[in-house]
């Protein structure tokens, strides 16, 4: 699956300028790749703890008497239709793997070393531009486009003025075209992912499968947990059982992490197209970007580290930690 984020934008800057310093470039995109598999990490997670709990339930279930009750039409049970919440949910995952192939096309565009490469580059982009749209449409319940008619013909145009000759100037003022265009759509997809983030239910819902997933998982251990146990498989148990309750603790610090991760992805790649814009291909301010999305990246399973930094901290009945700043 690729996990490739807005950042690869950055590498473009290398063809933009020979005296780009490669390891500023290097390290603005790996950071903003970590973080962004971040993202996808959590909505995968949403995924996974929602069929785990359906695994647990079963097992939980169908057990002793019971067992041979566990039956192929009672597995088909798992697969659920998927809901328009559901949808909305996958939406939100795939226009983050849109944002993603929207920033390869332009490493791609950047590297061409021939018209066939440039065409490749091109139908990515054409790609990822279609695909943000339809996950936006999605997410918000509207016909109407992010990139329309008009901005596919303006990308169109910067490309087929590249010609068949590559000359890198002619491919600059492409790719800043493209990204000084592109970047207010780009803001408004991730400030959907994040509005989605916040409201589609996803950390209740990881919450309270973990919660479940726990409960079941303590009774299974009581039931173990004889004279006859080993100690060590006790203590190892003990062990296991507190990091599942600690990982439920933390179910919506993991998603506002997310949501600041990708508001992060949307300031950086409104910082590259603003130097972009002025023609600077290094600067402070990328540099102060990427100091940013290192620091973010570093702390990112740190949720000690999101607490101290909030002003106001909240605990539900369950124990599910919130940061509650506005």
């Amino acid at each position: 699956m690729n996990k490739t984020p807005i950042a690869v934008v950055g590498l473009l800057l290398i063809s933009g300028c020979g005296s780009t310093p490669t390891t500023q470039i290097s390290a603005f995109a790996n950071s903003t790749k970590a973080i962004t598999e971040n993202v996808d990490a959590v909505i995968d997670e949403y995924n996974n703890t929602a069929l785990d709990r359906e695994f647990t339930s079963f097992a939980a279930t169908y057990k002793g008497s019971h067992a041979n009750q566990l039956t192929a039409t009672e597995l088909a049970k798992i697969a659920k239709p998927i809901t328009s919440e559901q949808k909305k949910k996958f939406a939100i995952y795939k226009a983050n793997k849109a944002l993603g192939s929207y920033a390869t096309s332009l490493s791609l565009l950047s590297s061409a070393g021939s018209r066939a490469d440039i065409d490749l580059a091109s139908a990515n982009l054409y790609g990822s531009m279609i695909s943000i749209n339809d996950q936006y449409k999605t997410i918000k319940e509207t016909e109407k486009d992010l990139f329309n008619t008009e901005n596919m013909a303006t990308v169109s145009k910067l490309i087929a003025a590249i010609g068949s000759v590559i000359v890198e100037e002619k491919r600059r003022k492409a790719i800043k075209g493209i990204v000084v265009q592109a970047n207010p759509k780009i803001a408004i997809i991730c400030d959907e992912i994040n509005s989605q983030l916040k409201t589609a239910g996803i950390e209740d819902s990881i919450s309270t499968s973990r919660a479940y997933i726990l409960s079941e998982e303590l009774q299974e251990y009581w039931t173990q947990a004889d004279d006859k146990s080993k100690f060590n498989w006790r203590k190892s148990e003990v062990k296991r059982l507190r990091e599942l309750q600690q990982n439920m603790f933390n179910s919506k610090l993991l998603v506002q992490k997310s949501q600041k991760a990708i508001l992060a992805v949307k300031g950086a790649h409104d910082t590259l197209a603003k130097e972009l814009e002025k023609n600077r291909f290094t600067s402070a301010s990328i540099a102060a970007a990427i100091g940013r999305l290192k620091e973010l990246d570093k702390h990112y399973d740190d949720f000690e580290d999101l607490l101290l930094s909030c002003k106001k901290i909240s605990k539900n009945d369950k124990g599910v930690l919130s940061c509650d700043d506005k």
